[in-house]
């Protein structure tokens, strides 16, 4: 998976079959919109990957974001009734 993938919420499972791996997207909306290209491929070369110093993560997706793939690793272990 490319640096790339992370930045648009993209679900997937790798070449080797271990399970899904789920990304969180947290670049800003208008970051996003402003992107050139149509694709999401043409915009993820635009947009700054989690690794530039240009990188801003919308805050306001991040805590729920991280939330939401804790509860889905939680429901995946089967943790009777844990709670984030």
């Amino acid at each position: 998976m490319t640096e790339g993938v992370a930045r648009t919420g993209v679900v997937g499972v790798p070449a080797n079959g271990d399970g899904p791996v789920v990304y969180v997207t947290s670049t800003p909306a208008g970051v996003w919109e402003a992107a050139p290209g149509e694709e999401p491929a043409q915009k993820i070369d635009a947009v700054p990957g989690n690794h530039s110093p240009s990188f801003a993560p919308d805050l306001s997706v991040v805590v729920p974001g991280g939330r939401t793939l804790v509860s889905a690793a939680l429901s995946r272990l089967a943790c009777g009734g844990a709670t984030v």
